[in-house]
């Protein structure tokens, strides 16, 4: 049995920045437990490049998204239908377990609507009489399971193998290399615009901390966002949180969900938290009227987010506060959520427009004012009922509110590496082959690279081109015999060029900067022309060092600023490729020194209007 197991995502507006991007870690859960079975499965999801294996057809496609996904979910579970009519399609993910009832439709088989894992197990032994509706071909009738709520937490892990060599391209804002870690089920909380009270038919179960911790140490990750609705209910939980943290001797940092009174209450024991690793709280203040909170089922009190932002500075613990926009806000409204961010200086924070979603009390209270029912619509970013002001100027205000972002340095770094990194590089993938600058330039120095890897014993060797663009070099390697190859550059564009043109290659789509979140050693490393555009050229050359093989050896090429004329060639190479400096051979040997030794150095100059290139083969000290 073959299983494709799809994360189904649409684009948003904030699509292009992806301010969020995290592993798909209800995908892990289920490729866990089919790998238990010894079932084959694969993961497809676009974010990560993820693709249907070729020539592979499935038995059965599990298809999971969020409630914007709802139409193109029914619309992959067809096209998966038209391809193979025999395949099986079954739809699963919070959205259907609160709304099971939309995808009782053609091309859909199965709907999965349980929390467990084990009656999951169960269904793939046959027993479709629990927590699953299915469509009966014979009877070409829906038959509906039996509700099924997980009373106490299973023993499965995720699966997380697959997304070791991707795990640098997950970020939380600019915090980057997140694991997501999902200790409890369901919400004890009754907010009326959120369907997470609803899930497991609003049973409650509470997380283990000590189990929680176990599973953190054993992930290789910067930040752990523990993503239960609230991490800490009571002083009871906080407390057993700390003791579970020191029993483990954790020394790394948590993003996690806490509530404003939790913080006021517990006040006291917050130093004791930063010190457990607590680096983030995302709490939801909805907002700062006590009356709307009042109507949202939000058992709080408004009047003490000041305080909790206070307390949170002084323990230098981040936060991200959530607001939500009401579609009757008037200018009056958007002024008042202006002055009270900038009064209490908050750097991070989300806006969502009101949304009923499908499912929970106020869309049912709504559903009669409606103006879409567009699933891509309801991402909150979009007016799904009608608003008090014109929708041009309730539109503009509403992205106005999120101009003070800019003056926050976080989200200034996460613009700074998810929108403008790498864009101009995109711009050339496409170009990069025709470029002038190859014929005397580029091309000599890859040759002459070759020519030394060729002196070599390489058979049998891994080899990794930094900052590899559209995998040239990769490419005129391919017929060394044995060679095993790897590329990374930080352009998406020429990452996909390059794997087009080298169809066995390893890629790696990340910036040097994450050179460390490599796990593995290579015989050889390549780096030519890209040095000069590193930003901390000497940690770029530590981290190097780091991934190659004691044994190993690194050939790095460069424009070199050594004479006046080669300065002035590069200003104008500046003016197409962006800001870069161009080392001299002085301040390259005192950039790798007590890093690298220098085996041998020779410089390459094609034409006396091409810049002196400097060839370096260097090895570990």
């Amino acid at each position: 049995m073959i299983v494709f197991i799809e994360k189904v995502r649409v684009r948003s507006n904030f699509t292009i920045v992806n301010p969020i991007i995290t592993e798909p870690l209800e995908l892990l859960y289920i490729r866990e437990l089919l790998n238990q079975e010894g079932i084959d499965n694969y993961i497809i999801d676009p974010l990560f490049d993820f693709a249907p294996p070729s020539g592979i057809v499935p038995d059965m496609v599990i298809l999971n998204g969020y409630n914007v996904s709802e139409n193109l979910i029914i619309e992959k579970a067809r096209e998966y239908k038209k391809t193979n009519i025999n395949v099986k399609t079954l739809v699963s993910g919070v959205h259907a377990q609160v709304n099971r009832e939309v995808f009782r439709v053609e091309g859909v088989d199965f709907v999965f609507f349980s929390q467990s894992l084990e009656t999951f197990r169960g269904f793939l032994y046959g027993d479709k009489t629990k927590g699953v509706d299915s469509f009966d071909g014979n009877r070409n009738s829906w038959v509906i399971g039996s509700e099924d709520i997980l009373r106490e937490k299973e023993s499965i892990l995720p699966d997380r193998r697959i997304f070791n060599d991707s795990i640098h391209k997950t970020r939380y804002l600019d915090k980057k290399n997140i694991s997501l870690i999902k200790g409890s089920h369901g919400c004890p909380y009754s907010c009326k615009f959120c369907f997470c009270r609803l899930l497991n038919s609003s049973f409650h179960i509470k997380g283990n901390y000590h189990d929680m911790f176990k599973e953190i140490i054993n992930i290789d990750s910067t930040y752990h966002w523990i993503v239960d609705d609230s991490l800490l209910i009571s002083r009871g939980d906080a407390i057993d949180f700390i003791e579970a943290s020191n029993c483990f001797k954790f020394d790394g940092s948590i993003i996690a969900y806490l509530r404003a009174d939790f913080i006021m209450e517990n006040r006291d024991l917050l130093n004791e938290l930063k010190n457990c690793g607590l680096d983030e709280v995302i709490i939801g203040f909805e907002s700062t009227n006590k009356k709307t909170l009042k109507e949202y089922n939000k058992s709080i009190d408004s009047s003490i987010y000041k305080e909790v932002v206070k307390l949170l500075k002084e323990h230098n613990i981040q936060l991200t506060a959530l607001f939500i926009v009401d579609p009757d806000y008037s200018i009056k409204d958007f002024y008042l959520l202006n002055k009270f961010i900038r009064d209490v200086a908050l750097e991070v924070y989300t806006l969502s427009i009101m949304t009923p979603i499908k499912g929970t009390n106020a869309y049912e209270e709504n559903k009669d004012k409606l103006i879409t029912n567009d699933p891509v619509k309801f991402d909150f970013l979009h007016l799904v009922i009608p608003s008090k002001l014109p929708k041009v100027l309730f539109y503009f205000l509403f992205y106005l509110s999120h101009l003070r972002l800019l003056k926050s340095r976080r989200i200034r770094k996460m613009l700074k590496d998810s929108v403008f990194k790498g864009r101009l590089w995109d711009f050339w993938a496409k170009r990069y082959k025709n470029l002038w600058v190859q014929k005397y330039s580029l091309k000599p120095t890859r040759d002459r690279i070759k020519a030394l890897i060729n002196t070599q014993d390489y058979k049998s060797k891994k080899l990794l081109d930094i900052g590899c663009g559209t995998g040239q070099l990769l490419s005129e390697l391919d017929d060394l015999e044995n060679l095993s190859l790897s590329g990374l550059d930080f352009s998406k564009e020429m990452i996909r060029q390059s794997k087009k043109a080298n169809l066995n290659a390893k890629h790696y789509h990340m910036d040097v900067d994450d050179l460390d979140q490599v796990n593995d050693k290579f015989d050889i490393i390549t780096c030519s022309h890209s040095l000069p555009y590193y930003k901390n050229k000497r940690r770029t050359l530590e981290k190097i060092s780091q991934i190659l093989d004691d044994n190993g050896k690194t050939y790095i090429a460069f424009a070199s600023g050594e004479s006046l004329v080669d300065r002035l060639i590069l200003l104008f190479v500046k003016v197409t490729t962006g800001p870069a400096k161009y080392p001299s051979d002085l301040e390259f040997r005192r950039l790798i020194e007590g890093i690298f030794l220098i085996d041998e150095y020779e410089t390459i100059k094609e034409r006396f209007f091409m810049p002196t290139i400097a060839l370096y083969t260097l090895r570990k000290v």
